[in-house]
């Protein structure tokens, strides 16, 4: 058996995810309706914020789906720390075979973190060139954040 799993974030870049897990199935450029994306997931693990995703009734955001193995989701869940798996298949753009979840970080509280460019830069590599003025216009980023 296997996941579908909606990624936002450095999951939409194929190194970051090849460190954790091999897709065995990809969709790119899938929309998720309903949310926004927002740099403000945090762990105390480490010292910048993380992307996120909130409830924003009229937003889309766009990233890919990957289909992971059991064991690999596993790997997937233990590296989002601090993440929770929610379903959203009734947002995604795309019909599957099966249900699609994404990670939300529920209980976010960034206040002094830092915004990290070398991670904002990992997670446009997976974002097509002529999108990432777009994508970054698009990524609300809270003022409690230390730049």
């Amino acid at each position: 058996m296997a996941t579908y799993i909606f990624g936002y974030g450095t999951l939409m870049n194929a190194e970051s995810r090849h460190r954790t897990y091999k897709e065995i199935e990809l969709y790119e450029q899938v929309r998720l309706s309903g949310y926004s994306r927002i740099l403000n997931a945090c762990h105390k693990d480490f010292e910048h914020a993380a992307m996120n995703l909130v409830e924003c009734e009229n937003a889309v955001v766009e990233g890919v789906v990957t289909l992971v193995s059991d064991e690999d989701l596993q790997k997937l869940a233990d590296r989002e720390v601090g993440y929770e798996l929610v379903e959203v298949t009734q947002n995604i753009s795309l019909s599957l075979q099966g249900p699609v979840f994404t990670y939300i970080n529920r209980n976010p509280n960034c206040v002094g973190k830092k915004i990290d460019e070398d991670y904002l830069e990992r997670c446009l590599v997976g974002v097509p060139e002529e999108h990432h003025e777009r994508w970054l216009e698009e990524t609300i980023i809270p003022d409690v954040l230390e730049k």
